[in-house]
């Protein structure tokens, strides 16, 4: 029989640290990496769960994204990797039946995680065991949340309708996008007069240059290349998560959405309310597929 999947340390390398769980962060801003599995230097036969997000809760068909690695110093496991994920319910030792998850690295190679759908029925925290053929699994715990209890907007409630920066009025926000080597274009327009304006819109919160998991930037320029193949069928927008880049201070309207991790991308329909969320990195294939069962 199992025994509960416990919280340990985290003992990776550097390839591993730059992942750093979607840059989860504590209200101190401080960094937060979610549990992963004792590890030993040399062994590789020993994987490493990374969790690239947070934020999760009951009651949906909850996605939930990790990066995995083996041995020490970690390195990703091989592409062609079979890895299935089994689920340890608060105060259990059983594991759920385990399913194949699904690696995602379509525009973001360097990057490439795994996801998983699950229905949390109860709040606490979880077991999260990644499983591959020959080698010790890879456990974490991953905190499941009731959503009447979160300050974040959760799917089937309105998103924040914030002020937010554009190039005419900055808002005491410098730079209002950091990507490059150009900023994208999606600082034309305040927020609150996008949401709910009659089209269903896609919001993303994140911070190219100051991502510490280097996700910010790559799904940024997913967003920008899946938005030229649906025209005006839908509005686009990017907030930025600091006021400028010494990244000490949280930008006003990112703080209005009150998330513990960037980046998060919410889908939202046409009267303003989240159908649809990724907390964490996303792949074009995941943005492709959410955004044309949006405009739908």
């Amino acid at each position: 029989m199992p025994q509960p999947l416990s919280r340990r340390s985290l003992l990776l390398g550097t390839s591993a640290l730059a992942f750093l769980a979607a840059c989860s962060k504590k209200r101190d801003g401080t960094i937060e990496v979610e549990d992963s599995t004792d590890t030993t230097r040399g062994q590789r036969d020993v994987l490493s769960t990374v969790l690239a997000g947070t934020m999760f809760q009951t009651g949906i068909d909850e996605r939930v994204t990790f990066a995995l690695f083996e041995g020490v110093p970690a390195s990703l496991v091989g592409a062609d990797t079979v890895v299935k994920v089994a689920f340890q319910k608060p105060g259990t030792k059983a594991l759920t039946e385990p399913v194949v998850a699904e690696r995602k690295s379509e525009g973001i190679t360097e990057r490439p995680y795994y996801v998983v759908r699950h229905n949390f029925d109860i709040a606490g925290d979880w077991g999260l065991q990644a499983q591959v053929a020959g080698k010790k699994p890879g456990n974490a715990v991953i905190t499941i949340n009731d959503p009447s209890k979160v300050a974040w907007p959760t799917p089937g409630a309105a998103l924040p309708k914030p002020q937010t920066p554009t190039a005419a009025n900055t808002l005491d926000v410098n730079p209002i996008c950091t990507r490059t080597p150009s900023p994208c274009p999606w600082h034309e327009t305040s927020l609150e007069t996008v949401v709910g304006n009659g089209k269903p819109s896609v919001v993303l919160l994140a911070t190219p240059a100051l991502c510490a998991s280097a996700t910010c930037g790559p799904v940024l320029d997913i967003l920008l290349g899946e938005a030229g193949t649906v025209g005006d069928k839908a509005n686009f927008a990017h907030v930025e998560v600091y006021k400028d880049t010494t990244g000490k201070t949280l930008s006003p309207a990112f703080a209005a959405f009150q998330t513990e991790s960037e980046p998060v991308c919410y889908f939202v329909d046409k009267n303003g309310v989240v159908v649809n969320r990724f907390n964490g990195p996303f792949d074009a294939s995941e943005a492709r597929a959410a955004i044309a069962s949006l405009i739908a």
